[in-house]
């Protein structure tokens, strides 16, 4: 049987289930052993949604991008690795563990790398004081994978060259594809983490206007209290779909800068699979998707907005919606699942000599 050990920077638990998440799920789904390595204090290994759930110890004082592991700390990784019966992915989505992926390397013959580059880590505000470390593990990284994956059109200028693979993310489309059940007056909704890169003017401007803004997700920054009165905090992944049928148009209201620009975000895909509109700020990876949406139908190019004038593209979009339109986005969706991505994923995977 063949196995994969996701390798993350979040734990498997976190509210907001992220591509870590899917890709194990997608591939235990598709008979693959899996095994989620998470960051964090040694906690004992459990299963979840049928993956092994570990985490090495570390301790908090080392300095992340440097982290060293001994094949002993990681003993909970090693023992699952040598347990498995068939050739071995070790799947890289953070660069903090290329210490250990390096040693386990050695333990097999059998081991394929993938990296998978998710963000620019070194244009995160609270790792910018590792930027120069960060991207000289990324450069290692690219040498020492087998295969590189990106997520986003944006992130070319980060290859140096390097054959690569743009898989994008996508959608569990049967969790999405809910009846909806829009509220009035019209509900207007944002779900993802609200930190730094989040648009507060932006969404300030969208209360202003008398919209009825819903804020989902944890919240690491300060709000004016007009969006803290709009803040329901997290909400359990399987229960999203229910929370964000209610809405009338969703948001992804975003600062435009590096690391956002490279963004291809995941509750994208999660509205379209539900079929509401969205108003989204112009990434590049927002615009590769629209550009993917009108090669089948030109007509469907306003089936999203993209922009930072959010309030008159809202109001565009709750009013222009239909029946017609809420299936198209859904077609689209159905065609971007994470069944779709673990072909791909797989494919590369087997494909090593």
């Amino acid at each position: 049987m063949k196995s994969i050990a996701y390798f993350s920077v979040i734990g498997y638990h976190r509210g907001a289930r992220q591509r870590a998440q899917h890709i194990c799920r997608t591939f235990v789904k598709n008979g693959w052993n899996a095994a989620f390595i998470e960051p964090g204090l040694h906690n004992p290994p459990y299963f979840s949604d049928h993956i092994y759930v570990c985490s090495p110890i570390i301790s908090p004082k080392r300095r992340l991008p440097s982290m060293q592991i001994s094949l002993s700390e990681a003993g909970d990784v090693v023992e699952w690795i040598m347990a498995q019966e068939g050739p071995v992915t070790l799947y890289v989505g953070c660069l903090y563990w290329i210490d250990l992926v390096r040693k386990l390397k050695g333990l097999r013959d059998d081991i394929t790398i993938v990296y998978d580059i998710l963000d620019s880590f070194w244009d995160f505000s609270d790792l910018s004081a590792y930027r120069n470390e960060l991207m000289s593990v990324h450069m290692q990284l690219l040498q020492l994978a087998d295969h590189v994956l990106y997520t986003s059109s944006a992130m070319k200028d980060m290859l140096h060259g390097r054959e690569a693979h743009h898989v994008r993310n996508a959608c569990w489309f049967e969790q999405f594809d809910i009846p909806l059940n829009k509220e009035s007056p019209p509900v207007v909704g944002y779900a993802g983490t609200i930190a730094d890169w989040f648009d507060v003017e932006g969404a300030m401007k969208v209360v202003d206007a008398g919209l009825n803004l819903e804020l989902v997700g944890t919240c690491s920054i300060k709000l004016p209290q007009k969006l803290l009165d709009c803040h329901i905090g997290t909400v359990n992944w399987d229960g999203l779909a229910k929370v964000m049928s209610r809405w009338s148009c969703g948001t992804i209201m975003h600062k435009m800068n590096t690391l956002t620009d490279r963004a291809d975000h995941t509750k994208l895909y999660e509205h379209m699979a539900l079929g509401i509109p969205i108003v989204a700020y112009p990434s590049t990876s927002s615009k590769y998707i629209v550009n993917d949406i009108v090669k089948t139908n030109a007509k469907d190019v306003d089936l999203l907005t993209l922009t930072t004038d959010y309030v008159p593209s809202i109001l565009y979009q709750i009013e222009d919606d239909s029946d017609g339109k809420i299936a198209r986005r859904k077609e689209w969706a159905k065609k971007n699942t994470w069944d779709d991505r673990y072909k791909q994923i797989s494919e590369i995977i087997l494909s090593t000599k």
